[in-house]
């Protein structure tokens, strides 16, 4: 997936005709963690993208554990003067001598297989990389902007929609919980270093996000199998019956929240970000990206998941998230479920 990527400036150029644009501040210096992932790699382009269109100036310092993933990656853009990429494992200290005025820290991982065989890495990266990032913001009076997760809320009864401030249940014990717990503890320490430092921050609870870049082989996470199975030309196999009700967030309705709530919104806010305009079961899923590519002539099959696998899923019965407070900042998804799909599945065959 390259910046100049037809689907991927397509993409971008929408990102850019937005309202926020005029509150990021010219030559802001954004440090962006985890910069091999999907939602990182789409914010990169969009500030590298803002300042070939809108002459924003901004330098982007862009972290990465794997700098030969990194550099292939980046071909196209590793000469450019707004970005450097640096080697760093977030769980090191931040000892760099420039100065930032936006953190966003989004190295993490949420997906099964990680989740499954490297659970004491996810809590690494959300608790102790993330102290490490805060202290590099509260060295440079500098905002911190959090990916965290719908998971936060655990189990929640009784309730059509899950607000900001409504609470849940996580089994600490289960399979799963590294990840849930860990952006639980990661939330309370960015709070702890406001209420104790002053440093500003913005936290995001993401729902079911996907596009161009996601992880489509080995990753778990149903959609990804999904475009992973339409991408390779393979049948859909579920390992559920498909009854369950999901609701996926196009990559740039995400980063339009995401920079809606950092630029727009008040500092030390929290916000849901999912787009539940349109409900599907994994089923109809399924069947609609078969519909979507016809020529593929792709079937949806059933092979039922292991009791091991079943345990790195979220067990809890789904609830709608309310969004009102990043719809109030403007923001409001753009990108319909179908039109997402091929979106997402033909930046594959750009590669």
């Amino acid at each position: 997936m390259r910046f100049l990527d037809r689907i991927i400036q397509d993409d971008m150029e929408n990102l850019i005709n937005e309202s926020y644009i005029d509150s990021i501040k010219n030559e802001s210096k954004i440090m962006i963690t985890g910069c091999n992932g999907m939602i990182a790699t789409y914010l990169l382009y969009f500030f590298c993208y803002l300042n070939d269109k809108k002459n924003k100036n901004i330098k982007i310092y862009a972290l990465t554990r794997n700098l030969e993933k990194t550099n292939n990656k980046y071909a196209d853009i590793l000469q450019r003067e707004d970005v450097e990429f640096i080697c760093h494992d977030v769980n090191d200290k931040f000892d760099f001598d420039f100065k930032i005025d936006y953190l966003f820290h989004l190295a993490s991982s949420a997906d099964p297989t990680n989740i499954l065989n490297r659970p004491v890495d996810i809590i690494k990266a959300n608790t102790i990389g993330l102290i490490n990032a805060l202290e590099f913001s509260r060295k440079n009076n500098a905002k911190l902007i959090f990916a965290s997760t719908r998971e936060v809320y655990g189990k929640v009864e009784g309730k059509e929609e899950i607000y900001e401030d409504d609470l849940g249940i996580i089994d600490q014990m289960g399979t799963r919980a590294c990840y849930p717990e860990s952006k639980k503890m990661a939330e309370c320490l960015i709070n702890s270093y406001n209420l104790q430092y002053n440093v500003p921050f913005t936290i995001f609870r993401i729902a079911h996000s996907y596009g161009p870049g996601m992880p489509i082989n080995n990753d778990g996470r149903i959609m990804s199998d999904l475009i992973g199975n339409v991408v390779r030309n393979e049948d859909i196999v579920l390992k559920s019956d498909g009854s369950a009700i999901r609701a996926f967030c196009y990559l740039t309705d995400l980063i339009s929240g995401l920079l809606y709530g950092a630029f727009v919104g008040n500092d030390n806010e929290l916000y849901n970000l999912s787009n539940e305009q349109e409900e599907i079961s994994i089923l109809n899923l399924s069947n609609l990206l078969v519909s979507i590519f016809p020529s593929k002539n792709l079937t949806v099959t059933y092979k039922k998941a292991t009791k091991e696998q079943q345990a790195a899923y979220c067990s809890f019965k789904r609830t709608r998230m309310n969004t009102d407070k990043l719809r109030k900042l403007g923001w409001q998804p753009k990108i319909s479920l179908k039109k997402g799909l091929e979106k997402t599945v033909n930046s594959f065959k750009e590669d």
